[in-house]
């Protein structure tokens, strides 16, 4: 075996190329990075609002749930018309991206891309949802939502569509039938045998 040194030195590139990732970000201190969202501008909305720094979640289920959570509101309010959620700490919120969660985490970059990017997430909410601080102006405030009402209002009964009324299309004169002509041998339904 002639080529073992090369064969070595090979293995060796190959491993050093292999783990260069790892070796990177230990010289240079990013090791142990994690993308955090920036909290600041969200608590002083939060005071702004509701006096306290609240959030419907702790911020440790917020993390890791958030997304299971939008859904499930989703659901909640399309499908089953309920439209107000207690907090961890009792207070009622309304289930709403753009005026509960967005009240609060009114800057996309800040906020929400900042771990998105990082975990190289491509959420669609901004395909319906608007970034609040892409309109320019702070939001409107959001208050809780006041408790359940004692009678509940019924929805109003949808209204039917209107009939549609399409212009009648003029009768085709009767056509004439056809002189039958007769089927040439071997050429029958039962398949010509």
């Amino acid at each position: 075996m002639q080529d073992a040194g090369k064969i070595i030195f090979g293995v060796g590139v190959f491993l050093i190329l292999l783990t260069s990732p790892i070796w990177y970000n230990l010289a240079s201190g990013q090791s142990d990075y994690r993308a955090e969202p920036d909290l600041g501008p969200a608590r002083a909305m939060s005071q702004k609002l509701y006096g306290k720094e609240i959030c419907i979640r702790a911020g440790s289920l917020m993390k890791t749930d958030h997304m299971q959570m939008l859904i499930t509101w989703r659901d909640q309010v399309v499908r089953e018309g309920q439209r107000e959620v207690t907090g961890d700490d009792g207070t009622v919120f309304t289930m709403s991206l753009s005026n509960t969660c967005l009240g609060c985490h009114t800057n996309q970059a800040q906020f929400c891309d900042r771990c998105h990017n990082y975990a190289d997430v491509k959420p669609t909410c901004w395909s319906c949802h608007t970034d609040p601080s892409s309109l320019g102006d702070e939001p409107a405030a959001t208050e809780p939502a006041a408790a359940a009402p004692a009678e509940a209002q019924p929805s109003p009964e949808p209204t039917p569509p209107a009939p549609v009324e399409t212009p009648a299309e003029p009768a085709a004169p009767p056509a004439e039938p056809a002189a039958e002509s007769p089927a040439p041998a071997g050429d029958h339904a039962g398949g010509g045998h």
